[in-house]
């Protein structure tokens, strides 16, 4: 079966988030349940450090279900493989946390819908973030084999 997504089409945007900052893509949550095993960013920098997150809306909370951190080594598009796959569930969100300008990801601040907060959080109170209409390079990559089905 075709993969699915969650997050946005990693494209230049001509635009870096700050660093030090963690986000979660409201837009467009995981179609279903499966493994996330894939994410691709667009960053216009070299050489920094990203977090890749996974969270779930379990009010009044956004809860962090994974996280890992990958290396961006050019600018441009990065595809990471992810060492351990992610059970998620349909209606996760796709996320990060930047913690330098090289280590950013690119995005257009009107069309989209984000939460951001200042530094790298995990599971915290959803009234903490601050809302945004920014539209985030970044995408995930979901298996959703035939039959595939699991229960948390």
């Amino acid at each position: 079966m075709a993969d699915k997504y969650m997050g946005n089409p990693a494209i230049n945007q001509n635009n870096q988030w700050a660093s030090d900052v963690t986000f979660i893509l409201l837009e467009v949550p995981a179609p279903c349940n499966g493994k996330l095993y894939k994410v691709q960013i667009y960053n216009d920098y070299a050489a920094g450090n990203i977090k890749i997150k996974v969270w779930r809306d379990v009010a009044p909370n956004y809860v962090l279900i994974s996280s890992e951190t990958v290396t961006v080594t050019t600018g441009g598009l990065q595809t990471f493989t992810l060492a351990t796959p992610v059970l998620i569930r349909k209606g996760d969100f796709i996320g990060g946390t930047t913690y330098t300008a090289a280590g950013s990801i690119d995005l257009v601040t009107t069309g989209g819908s984000s939460v951001h907060i200042a530094g790298d959080v995990g599971t915290t109170a959803k009234a903490s973030f601050t809302s945004v209409a920014y539209l985030i390079s970044m995408r995930g990559f979901i298996k959703h084999p035939s039959g595939f089905m699991f229960f948390m």
